[in-house]
């Protein structure tokens, strides 16, 4: 009785014998990507692993979600654009620590600058108020 609910519409390429899930690697050779744009994919929610795995932990995918997700060029395209943006990102993350700093750091410190503006600003109010203006 209960196998006449689950009837699940599954397309005609699914009907040859394979693994109902794979890894990591068998999810990145059936989209014909590199492992680590599906790691990307994973860790921003656009790609769902089977069960709730640790963080670190193996994850598994579905190899009937694969199939479908690998004909859907609408998620394709949208996961290719997820990919490129986080890569970017990285990219300029890094490039940010080997860059040189932009402000040399004076050596006289940060206290003797607010000093510095602040006898400027005496000075300027000084002068002001000699000239008879409102400070």
């Amino acid at each position: 009785m209960k196998r006449d609910k689950l009837k699940l519409d599954r397309p005609a390429s699914l009907g040859r014998s394979g693994p109902a899930c794979v890894g990591m690697e068998g999810a990145a050779e059936r989209f014909g990507w590199p492992e680590n744009y599906v790691a990307i994919l994973v860790s921003d929610g656009h790609l769902p692993a089977l069960g709730k795995p640790a963080q670190n932990g193996r994850k598994w995918f579905s190899t009937y979600l694969l199939e479908e997700l690998s004909c859907d060029p609408v998620w394709l395209d949208k996961a290719i654009r997820i990919v490129q943006r986080k890569i970017q990102a990285m990219n300029q993350q890094q490039a940010g620590r080997v860059k040189p700093p932009v402000r040399e750091v004076p050596l006289y410190g940060r206290k003797h600058e607010i000093a510095r503006f602040l006898e400027q600003t005496a000075k300027e109010g000084s002068s002001l108020a000699s000239k008879g203006e409102n400070v």
